[in-house]
């Protein structure tokens, strides 16, 4: 065996390791994207300029090559051995503290720059040592170094990196990582190699540096370790998928059981819906026919004053209207609700409720002086109807007239604007359990009320994709807060004639 034939084995080595570097970077990049692949990437990088420098010591076309040869074997050796170290935490799953591994590349990059300015020795090139005084007695020269104090410290720690990485790959397969194994057989025979080249440094027995052929055949273990792992893992991938198709079939069934039990819970509930719904109705329908038909019988009684039949006529009035009334808050409630947006004036369509209310009662529109709002976008029948109801409650909340307030401000609400209209009143308040109940269909506490009259603004709102929430103290008066989207409604605009925008509300 000759240096050139040394130096050729080391060139290929160093083509080699490149290539296989390249791939793991790349597929790291954009493959598997695993911070282990990036990593071994770069430690075949530095092992191939580790070995193109071994390829140069060889060579003896001179001193000056041996110096760089020395330069670039050391400056692959000195990184490689805190990136194998840190291939290793990764790939055998290793906890390592990310300071230890920080401080190691800290003092990699120290050694680099003692390398590069030459710090580190001063080459010599000896002759080829006697076959029989050396460990491998290969006629080899070679171009060992005389190293100064300094470079002591930077060997011992490449080769407790260098054992520390064997031991925590030699643990995971102890701990049952199978894949592990070719690449602490690598591990325990570049550690070996390094060993030799330190006694070889040290003079005590002549040998060639093995270290950069360990590194390759260290590489080559660690890519068969790699790929046993990915068989492992694409086993287990396949057995994983055929357990999940199993999962998927399992829960295919059910959901099929669950959607027919479902379909059953809902039709259970609509039906108790219209139970509930038909109930509370004949309760509804069932009072004020009692009472019609009480007049009637009395009614048809020979004998009677004019001033009776005229009472008894005036409660069958009455009673009749009140199922009318009946009849067209339920058919508002159960109709879908249909949304025609315009531009509406705000003041006017108050001033219209504000008409209807009967008794000593008056209505006020108020608007936030820093910006006034009273032009809204909304549909102007349905905005006219739920400010009747709201009105009316609030004049009945004040058995002894008052005012009531109606106030349009901005609002603001999971970060998005919002338009207000609140109606206000100085009455009697709700309680909690009151309160909690007012917008259930059919719950009223006026004996002449149908209790569908917040839920049908409740309806009217969600059609708006707005909200229809209420405040109200006992003693302290109650307000009704709607809450419509913002209405972007330019400055341009003028509200249409009122005659157009309301329609009838029959």
């Amino acid at each position: 065996m000759t240096n050139e034939l040394v130096a050729g084995v080391m060139v290929a080595w160093t083509f080699v390791l490149v290539l296989l570097g390249l791939y793991f970077v790349l597929a790291s990049r954009f493959g598997l994207r695993e911070p282990e692949h990036r990593v071994f990437g770069l430690l075949c990088l530095a092992l191939a300029l580790a070995s193109a420098g071994g390829a140069l010591m060889h060579l003896h076309s001179g001193e000056s090559t041996a110096v760089r040869g020395l330069q670039l074997s050391h400056a692959g050796a000195i990184v490689g051995a805190t990136l194998n170290l840190h291939f290793v935490v990764l790939f055998a799953r290793a906890s390592a503290p990310r300071r230890l591994l920080a401080t190691l590349y800290v003092v990699a990059a120290v050694y680099e720059l003692l390398t590069v300015s030459g710090l580190w020795g001063s080459p010599t090139v000896r002759p080829p040592p006697a076959a029989m005084s050396s460990w491998i007695p290969l006629p080899i020269a070679q171009a060992p170094v005389e190293v100064s104090p300094i470079t002591w410290p930077l060997y011992a720690l490449g080769l407790v990196q260098l054992l520390g990485a064997t031991g925590l790959l030699g643990r995971a397969a102890l701990a049952g990582q199978r894949h592990v194994l070719p690449a602490f057989a690598g591990g325990v025979v570049v550690s070996a190699a390094a060993l030799i080249d330190v006694v070889s440094l040290l003079r005590i027995a002549e040998a060639p540096f093995l270290l950069p052929h360990g590194f390759a055949l260290y590489a080559f273990a660690v890519t068969g370790s790699l790929l046993v792992r990915y068989t492992e893992t694409r086993g287990a991938l396949a057995q994983t998928t055929e357990r999940l198709r199993a999962k998927t079939e399992e829960l295919r069934h059910s959901y099929a059981e669950l959607r027919a039990v479902q379909d059953e819970l809902v039709r259970k509930r609509q039906l108790a819906a219209v139970g509930e719904l038909a109930a509370a109705i004949a309760h509804e329908v069932r009072n004020p026919l009692a009472v019609i038909m009480n007049a009637v019988s009395t009614l048809r009684r020979p004998g009677l004053a004019s001033d009776d039949r005229g009472m008894l006529l005036g409660i069958v009035d009455e009673e009749a209207a009140r199922l009318n009334r009946l009849v067209t808050d339920l058919l508002r409630f159960a109709r879908p609700v249909t949304v025609t947006a315009s531009v509406i004036s705000l003041p006017e369509l108050v001033s219209r409720a504000g008409t209807l209310v009967k008794g000593d009662y008056g209505v006020a529109f108020e608007t936030d002086e820093r910006e006034p709002l009273e032009l809204v976008r909304a549909d102007a029948n349905l905005l006219r109807l739920m400010l009747d109801a709201l009105i009316e409650n609030a004049c009945q909340a004040m058995p002894e007239g008052g005012v009531v307030r109606v106030r349009s401000s901005r609002a603001e609400r999971d970060g998005a604007r919002r338009l207000r209209i609140e109606v206000i009143d100085d009455g009697h308040g709700m309680d909690a359990a009151v309160l909690q109940r007012a917008r259930d269909p059919f719950f009223t506490t006026r004996p002449s009320g149908t209790g569908l009259g917040l839920p049908i603004v409740d309806r009217m709102m969600e059609a708006h994709g707005g909200s229809l929430s209420l405040v109200s103290d006992p003693g302290a008066g109650t307000r009704a807060i709607l809450e419509f989207p913002w209405p972007n409604v330019q400055a341009s605009e003028e509200p249409a004639p009122s005659e157009t925008r309301l329609r009838s509300a029959s």
